[in-house]
């Protein structure tokens, strides 16, 4: 495997310029889903989460209720939003 190892190809990472181009393109938009799209994209990036902290699984036999941000932990204000996000166990 040493001999004929390959290398690692990884995706970009984002930058400040292409959330600026995200942030153009759906600016005017009045739509829920691109609204949420933004949002958590923001959120994901500036916050250092994983799409799994921000997303819920479709399949309901990986449903996990614990691992869930409650709607009543979200605090926002003027210029900040904050939420507690529940412990993983491998935290």
């Amino acid at each position: 495997m040493r001999l004929k190892g390959r290398a690692t190809v990884r995706k970009e990472a984002l930058t400040l310029d292409d959330l600026a181009m995200v942030l153009s393109h759906y600016n005017t938009s009045q739509d829920h889903d691109d609204l949420l799209f933004v949002s958590m994209l923001l959120t994901g990036f500036f916050a250092l989460m994983r799409l799994g902290e921000l997303t819920f699984p479709d399949d309901k036999s990986i449903h996990n209720w614990r691992k869930v941000t409650q709607r009543k932990s979200v605090i926002v204000s003027d210029d900040a939003y904050k939420f507690h996000l529940p412990a993983h166990k491998a935290d």
